[in-house]
């Protein structure tokens, strides 16, 4: 049983030429090559591993995201709706170690 899952930043796709030529295809037909070609499959690797810690509706851990690029919104737009009420500033903390130390003294 996984309790927590720390993601360090969004696990892009590495460069190379496939990769490339589909970031330059999607920039051409529906100007979004970047987003497509790396930010939603670097996404669906981020919430695979969220995916690995809650498994059904009574499992409780913790999903920690560590780059202040989960929330510019093209990553955003790839994040289950049930993540946040408003808006993806909700997951920022500033507080942390609290946050955390909360969490599981109530779980």
């Amino acid at each position: 049983m996984i309790i927590g899952a720390f993601v360090i930043g969004p696990p892009l796709p590495s460069f190379d030429l496939e990769r490339e030529q589909m970031r330059e295809y999607y920039e051409k037909n529906y100007s979004a090559g970047f987003d497509y070609a790396y930010t939603y499959p670097a996404m669906a690797k981020a919430v695979q591993a969220a995916g690995r810690v809650i498994r059904s509706e009574t499992d409780r851990g913790l999903i920690v995201l560590m780059d202040n690029r989960f929330i510019h919104p093209s990553y955003v737009k790839s994040m289950p709706k049930d993540w946040f009420n408003e808006g993806a500033h909700e997951l920022v903390s500033d507080r942390i170690l609290k946050e955390v130390t909360d969490f599981w003294a109530l779980n």
